[in-house]
């Protein structure tokens, strides 16, 4: 089980994927962000791994429209088109409860008499919510999401 109070990525050297996989990742998430009227995000797919047993993982930065998204080492060759376009659409409805996330933070941060174990249970399941309700909208919404481009990558040579 995965402690979705703490999530917290691998370190990485960005090697899982190469500049043209990052290229199209990139280009594809604007494309779902427009579709999704979250065009007022930028998303970069970050270098590291996200936590382990997880494929995917945007993490935003509070106070900013910008987000790194987490990919596990064998997410470009592990899935297929469709499972792409569901995982991304995932990850970037995040981003549309955002500020309900970052609410819940800021009303803990500005009381004192909310003890950490209490602080730490209401997140917990808010999270857990949260979760549930963005893996159920993916797969209602992705379908309607463009399709995940299939492009050869000129860094790869076929045998």
């Amino acid at each position: 089980m995965i402690d979705l109070t703490d999530l917290g990525s691998r370190p990485s050297d960005g090697s899982h994927l190469t500049a043209h996989q990052v290229r199209v990742i990139e280009d594809y998430v604007r494309q779902l962000l427009a579709a999704l009227d979250l065009g007022h995000w930028r998303v970069f797919v970050a270098r590291d791994l996200p936590p382990e047993d997880c494929r995917a993982m945007i993490e935003p930065t509070d106070g900013r429209r910008i987000a790194a998204l987490y990919l596990a080492s064998d997410w470009w060759t592990r899935d297929d088109p469709d499972t792409k376009r569901v995982d991304i659409t995932h990850e970037l409805l995040h981003l549309a409860h955002h500020d309900a996330d970052a609410g819940i933070r800021r009303f803990f941060d500005d009381t004192g008499d909310v003890s950490s174990y209490v602080q730490h249970l209401v997140m917990g399941e808010f999270k857990t919510n949260l979760e549930r309700m963005v893996d159920s909208l993916s797969y209602v919404i992705a379908p309607h999401m463009p399709p995940w481009p299939e492009t050869p990558d000129p860094d790869k040579t076929e045998p």
